[in-house]
């Protein structure tokens, strides 16, 4: 007797099916592992970076990126809640989520400029003289100086040195008025104005109507210039007690936002606490802060006002509350801020012309204001009176309140700075803003490994502008006015202030300095951080292509222009203010349990990043990334221009070289399973089930004779299923062993497991199934005429042997013609034609149907879903390197191979029978007296009608069903399953040459009594 073993390989059919079936489950297990497969790849296993994972929104229309603009973080422009953060965080193998956005701040410079003019010493007397002065802003791009601003003033100027006070009757409070402390009037003249009456000794008037006026002070006459300037501050948002665990020692200047951080905002005491207990300079001003504002407080206390309102408050039996008198505290912001300015310079131009002699008025009380003269009223053009040139660069420090002098002609000399008093930082934060960073377009790698990229402009912002315009954060600014600056990236939100009213002020408690910056670029060694990297530029190529002498190109003053991102101020996004809102663009992730990226810590991070993309968002990996020179094709570029009357030109720029991330090969790919794969994993699991399903309740009539044998033998039913369960032990063993093996090698076994349980247990009851039917008896079936009618469409007459009237050869009644005449009545029932005969056999014969429809729509779906799956393995490594997409794609490749080898044993499984069943056809044709031809004609449209109608069907299925799911490429897909479709219906239909290993696969394939399931 043949061991178990023997009889199991003497069914090729059988083996096909059940190795077929094996390899599927090996590659169910590999499918989620191509990211950790280009790992292990790609990155030496003793290194490991600050994160392993950089977590975005999901979005289905995004394609990974793998190169990353500086301070770029790949985001799709949707943004995250801190509650997605505490989601991330909950999940067991996040050490560290620190999540990460930036807002631009308009922060409003303009009033910090004031007009400064010395005092001549030996002039005793007032002696006005009115001027106009035309002030430039000048910076530089590192293509030559532009125009920023040009306002022109009318001035009205006493640079005496006559006595400061001056008697103005009126200038205080009139006796008798009332004014409120909350519900309680009392007399304005018990309230402290500390109104010192100086005299008026310069006036300003800007061209869009703003007045100022000013005083001297004996040495120097200020006077404030009517100017809106809105220097644009990039600001970082961080937690950073997790920042601090991301970035290890070289996030030590973040302690400052560690002690002070929180829910809430700081009041001026409790940051004057703070101050008292640190030194430095920014603790000593909040400190100084803090104790000059409670003196003031005291004395205002202290002051008949206040106490008057105490007395009548007492008198009504109500409670006081400073809250009337001094308003609700504020709580402050805590931010740090950069210890140097935006390093673009700027430069103002001061030149004045002198229209004579005119009275000033002694003070500005009550609307007074000097009287120009008609010259200067119609524009004429004066005596030039001298011009200044000085660099400003103060007016850059967004968090500096001090003013900024523009020195007026002949003043001489610089005066000395304040000393060295400190001063309480603060920022406005309103019409603060949510921006997209610039997104490149074409970016590309060439043969040379080289990336190249292009970038457009997508409108044109100023940040300054004359007195009564609006600067705002539009980006719809005329190109041709001197000053706009072109933007490449746009407000996500503007004119929608992010805070609530709590946290409108942010107060200084720390700085950062441009090494510190430079630092955790240094420790991040490459990947995407944010907000830490540098944004510099060099432009190489001008407009034409031609190289040029490497020139650097200087921040904008505009958060939206090219190099317009470099971080100046940090805050805590922790705050509750912010919590309403969608302000978190990532999350970086630092996998628990992945000390070096060995095996185990590649595993952990792959399953990490799993999670993650469970739980909805998109994870990155960020390992291998690495910085890169990246060469940017710049266009729509403002060229400034120095003629306020001229027009700037805007056009391509050239060619810059900038310092990009170049993420990892596996950041390219998704961890979790996509559409396609799950598709083509689905289809071909249940084409191998079909496959062995149909080979093995094939060979239930074979197994029954052999039973019938053994029984002969003396063999009991038992024993006989005992004999065949043997033979099918042998192939649920080896699949059993495939899938433990399988199981071990899957990234993630405990998503693999039910696939492979679902697999092995439908390869099993299949298995069980079948030995039940073959161990029952067989029984004895006659075939009726009636049956035998419905099976093959031939009404059996044997006295009919000739169809369409021609002799009978058996005619017992003899009557030759005439009996040909009624012979062709009696096979009226026959199909008019063999075409009509095929198309009826093609479904009244199912068993013979079966396997060729199968074959057809197996080769027709394995092919689309194949397609689909290396379409978004390919869209989303698009940049990655070939043989990291290839080594992704090889689960895919598997599948693809089994589902082909599916329809492959299907196709010769139905030439077998196609085989067998048109033995036996032609016969009883013959038997009837169809003519050669005529049988072949039908059984070639039998088998048309089952192929063609399985080809058509399985396209309409297959668009209908990628149209349900979204997909955009369904045309490719269709196009390349209907040729698949094709390709099998002529192998099933095309007669092919015969050989000898051929034709005993056929053989074996098919029982010999053709009983097909």
């Amino acid at each position: 007797m043949p061991s178990a073993l023997r009889r199991f390989l003497r069914a090729p059919a059988r083996v096909a099916a059940v190795g077929l079936l094996a390899l599927t489950l090996l590659a169910a297990c590999l499918v989620q592992g191509g990211a950790a497969a280009v790992l292990r790849h790609s990155v030496d296993a003793s290194a490991r970076p600050l994160y392993d994972i950089l977590v975005t929104a999901a979005d289905a229309g995004a394609t990974r990126p793998t190169v990353l603009p500086p301070n770029a973080l790949g985001g799709s422009g949707t943004a995250m809640k801190m509650a997605d953060v505490q989601a991330l965080r909950a999940l067991a193998d996040v050490e560290v989520a620190a999540p990460i956005a930036q807002l631009l701040l308009p922060v409003q410079q303009g009033w910090r400029m004031q007009l400064a003019a010395a005092v001549d010493p030996a002039q005793l007397t007032p002696s006005g003289e009115s001027y106009r002065a035309t002030l430039r802003l000048l910076s530089d791009d590192g293509l030559g100086e532009r125009l920023l601003s040009e306002e022109r003033y009318m001035v009205a100027l006493d640079q005496s040195n006559a006595p400061l006070d001056v008697a103005a009757p009126g200038s205080g409070p009139e006796s008798g008025a009332m004014c409120n402390i909350g519900d309680v009037t009392i007399d304005c003249s018990l309230f402290e104005w500390g109104f010192e009456p100086n005299r008026t000794a310069a006036w300003v008037l800007g061209s869009g109507g703003d007045l100022s006026s000013g005083q001297s002070d004996g040495s120097v006459v200020t006077v404030s210039l009517p100017l809106a300037f809105a220097l644009d501050q990039r600001m970082t948002l961080i937690d950073p007690v997790a920042e601090q665990a991301l970035l290890g020692d070289a996030g030590s200047f973040l302690n400052p936002l560690v002690e002070l951080g929180g829910a809430r905002g700081r009041s001026t005491e409790e940051l004057g606490a703070w101050g008292s207990a640190n030194t430095g300079s920014i603790a000593k001003a909040l400190a100084e802060a803090a104790e000059s504002e409670a003196a003031f407080r005291l004395k205002m206390e202290q002051g008949p006002a206040y106490q008057e309102y105490l007395r009548v408050k007492t008198e009504r039996g109500e409670p006081a509350r400073l809250a009337d008198y001094f308003g609700e505290a504020q709580e402050m912001y805590p931010v740090l801020v950069a210890e140097e300015p935006t390093p673009a310079p700027l430069r103002a131009e001061l030149s004045v012309e002198s229209f004579g002699p005119m009275a000033l008025p002694g003070t500005d009380s009550y609307g007074e204001m000097p009287a120009f003269s008609t010259p200067l009223l119609n524009d004429s053009a004066g005596t030039p009176a001298g011009t200044v040139v000085q660099d400003i660069p103060e007016l850059l420090d967004a968090s500096s309140y001090a003013a900024v002098p523009v020195w007026w002609p002949g003043t001489g000399a610089l005066p000395s700075s304040d000393g060295g008093e400190s001063y309480a930082g603060y920022i406005g934060f309103g019409g603060a803003v949510l921006v997209d960073a610039s997104q490149p377009n074409a970016v590309r790698r060439g043969a040379d490994g080289a990336y190249t990229a292009q970038l457009d402009g997508v409108g044109f912002r100023t940040i300054a502008v004359p007195s009564g315009g609006s600067s705002g954060l539009s980006t719809r600014a005329d190109p041709s006015v001197p000053g706009a600056e072109s933007a490449y990236s746009e407000p996500r939100a503007a004119e929608r202030p992010p805070l609530g009213e709590e946290f409108e002020t942010g107060a200084s408690v720390g700085s950062f300095s441009a090494d510190e910056l430079n630092a955790i670029a240094a420790v991040a060694d490459g990947i995407p951080l944010g907000a830490y990297e540098p944004v510099d530029a060099v432009l190489v190529e001008d407009a034409d292509g031609e190289p040029v002498a490497p020139t650097p190109i200087t921040p904008t003053l505009s958060g939206f222009g090219l190099l317009g991102a470099q971080t100046s101020i940090i805050g805590d996004i922790r705050r509750a203010g912010w919590q309403d809102d969608t302000i978190v663009e990532a999350v970086r992730v630092r996998v628990a349990g992945a000390e070096r990226y060995d095996g185990a810590g590649i595993a952990a991070v792959a399953a990490a990043a799993r999670d993650i993309e469970e739980l909805g968002y998109t994870a990155t990996i960020v390992a291998g990334s690495h910085g890169e020179s990246v060469k940017v094709s710049v266009d729509g570029y403002a060229f400034g221009t120095t003629d306020a009357a001229g027009e700037q030109r805007v056009g391509e720029l050239g060619v810059v070289e900038q310092r990009w991330t170049v993420l990892g090969p596996a950041a390219a790919l998704s961890t979790a399973v996509g559409t396609g794969t799950m598709l083509l994993l689905n289809t071909v699991l249940l084409a191998v089930l079909g496959l062995l399903a149909l080979t093995e309740f094939g060979a239930t009539p074979a197994r029954r004779r052999d039973a019938a044998t053994l029984r002969g033998l003396g063999w009991n039913r038992p024993r006989i299923a005992r004999w065949f369960a043997g033979e099918q032990l042998v192939g649920l063993l080896l699949l059993l062993g495939v899938a433990g093996i399988a199981l071990v090698a899957a990234p993630e076994p405990a998503v693999a497991l039910p696939i492979v349980a679902a697999g092995f247990i439908g390869a099993a009851l299949i298995c069980v199934i079948a030995t039940v039917r073959a161990t029952r008896p067989s029984g004895v079936r006659v075939i009726s005429a009636e049956a035998m009618e419905r099976s093959y469409a031939v009404e059996y007459r044997p006295e009919a042997r000739i169809v369409g009237g021609a002799t009978h050869s058996n005619d017992p009644s003899g009557r030759g013609a005439a009996g040909a005449a009624s012979a062709t009545r009696a096979q009226r029932r026959l199909p008019i034609s063999t075409v009509s005969w095929g198309l009826q056999r093609a479904w009244r014969r199912p068993v013979a149907a079966l396997p060729m429809a199968l074959a057809v729509l197996t080769a027709m779906a394995t092919v689309a879903a194949f397609a689909l799956a290396i379409a978004e393995i390919s869209g989303q490594g698009a940049q990655a390197p070939v043989g990291g997409q290839v080594l992704a794609a090889v689960p895919q490749l598997l599948l693809a191979l089994c589902g082909a080898g599916v329809a492959g044993a299907l196709v010769v499984r139905s030439r077998g029978q196609s085989a067998q069943d048109g033995r036996r056809l032609r016969a009883v044709l013959a038997a009837t007296g169809w003519p050669n031809e005529d049988q072949r004609r039908a059984t070639l449209a039998a088998s048309l009608a089952v192929t063609l109608a399985s080809v058509l069907l399985g396209s309409y299925l297959l668009w209908f069903a990628l149209g349900a799911l979204g997909v955009t490429s369904e045309n490719a897909i269709v196009s390349s399953a209907l040729a698949a479709g094709i390709v099998v219906a002529v192998l099933i239909l095309v007669p092919l040459p015969t050989w000898r290993g051929a034709s005993r696969l056929m053989r074996k394939a098919v029982p010999t009594d053709g009983d097909a399931a």
